[in-house]
């Protein structure tokens, strides 16, 4: 978790579940009788970006409009029990904001939506935060006079936006639309009508969401950062944007490329759940595993160190010696770099081969920047090159009779 202290403004709602089974039609009309509900609720909306910021850092504050009512007071405790601090401004003529959804079997039957913000949001922040995130759903609870206070901080304002007024927005850092919300203001999406926006509202780039083909950042200077979507199987979009705008501001700090990953990861993990959801921090930070080697033969006891590496984290890196690098530090390589590239990365569980030319992978290392290092049994974690910058070094034991050097002995005593 980082140190990171964000504040969160916007449209504060509960989302409400009705979750039972159908196996009857009414007779009263042509539509499903649902039995045994059982009812939940999770913050929607402003409150569930906060909870989600909340998962990766240290500091965050939710500041939205809500009702004296039952709505509130299930918000309000449930921010408190996440350690989500909240400044919220209350009305008797207000009617927090709820989102009812009548499931059966986990397939949404109907939405009913219910609550009114009369006044918008005026509450001054208490200190300057790193990020400020504005989360309008276009209920009431922002308006440009407010939005210009915010502008006037100086740390990145990342706002997810709605309705077809985006001037109100110029300024800001970025915008995160999908792609549905940024074509009802700009029709079809291109690479050049979202530069056209940026410059037009004086942003310093804009963050398109595109649905099943990922997301696309397009700087104020020109710069395109593309990404495929990482959904496995999407069963549900409820709060994929909440996910997006909370994930990208938390880590923008790494800069927009790193955010962005990490965002994509977490958009991937709520939408194969079902109802609004928040990622869990191991899902979406990266724990790299890191090993090297010249694997100029491949043989079993290469297939065992890199299937037990991949446990260890999500993202195992095979450093892979360079054929200079392996003529240097052993003999000349039997199988060049390129063939030894194409075995590993047919291998279960490698997901990236990185050739380096260097006597050591320390670079690397440090470019990578690498959690776990793993290393056979001839190797100590005192002798492990970049042992001291890792959270960890395992040392696999090495399975007798089993190496490159026994191989080709083999085949030269077979002659």
């Amino acid at each position: 978790m980082n140190e990171k202290n964000i504040v969160v403004v916007g449209d504060v709602m509960l989302d409400e579940y009705w979750n039972g089974t159908s196996t009857r039609i009414s007779p009263e009309a042509p539509v499903p009788i649902v039995d045994g509900i059982s009812v939940s609720h999770v913050l929607g909306g402003a409150a569930n970006v906060a909870l989600t910021s909340r998962t990766f850092c240290s500091k965050v504050t939710s500041l939205g409009c809500v009702g004296y009512d039952n709505a509130s007071m299930i918000i309000t405790k449930k921010m408190t029990e996440n350690d989500v601090k909240f400044n919220f401004s209350y009305s008797y003529e207000n009617k927090t904001i709820s989102k009812i959804r009548i499931m059966s079997d986990n397939h949404q039957l109907v939405r009913v939506d219910h609550g009114n913000i009369s006044y918008p949001y005026t509450n001054k922040l208490e200190n300057t935060p790193d990020v400020i995130i504005v989360s309008d759903y276009n209920k009431g609870t922002i308006h440009s006079e407010y939005l210009e206070y915010l502008m006037g901080f100086d740390v990145p304002v990342i706002i997810d936006p709605k309705g077809t007024d985006w001037f109100k927005y110029s300024g800001a850092y970025c915008l995160t639309p999908n792609k549905k919300e940024f074509e009802e203001v700009y029709g079809e999406f291109s690479v050049d009508r979202a530069l056209m926006t940026v410059i037009e509202l004086d942003l310093q780039g804009i963050l398109v969401t595109l649905g099943a083909d990922g997301m696309t950042w397009v700087g104020k200077g020109g710069e395109i950062i593309s990404l495929d979507s990482e959904a496995k199987e999407v069963f549900d979009v409820t709060g994929a944007g909440d996910t997006v705008i909370a994930t990208f501001a938390s880590f923008l700090h790494e800069g927009v490329e790193s955010a962005m990953r990490k965002a994509n990861r977490a958009a991937g993990v709520v939408v194969g759940k079902v109802g609004t959801s928040i990622p869990i921090y191991e899902d979406v930070v990266e724990k790299v595993v890191f090993t090297n080697g010249c694997f100029d033969i491949i043989h079993s006891g290469h297939i065992a160190l890199l299937k037990e590496s991949a446990k260890l984290g999500n993202r195992l890196i095979v450093g892979l010696n360079s054929d200079k690098s392996v003529e240097r530090i052993k003999r000349k390589p039997i199988n060049n770099e390129q063939e030894r590239k194409v075995v590993l990365e047919s291998i279960e569980g490698v997901d990236e081969v990185i050739i380096f030319d260097d006597d050591t992978p320390i670079d690397l290392i440090k470019e990578l920047k690498t959690n776990v290092i793993v290393k056979g049994g001839d190797y100590t974690v005192e002798t492990v090159v970049g042992h001291d910058i890792v959270d960890e070094v395992v040392i696999f034991p090495t399975l007798e009779g089993k190496s490159t050097t026994s191989v080709i002995d083999r085949i030269k005593n077979d002659n």
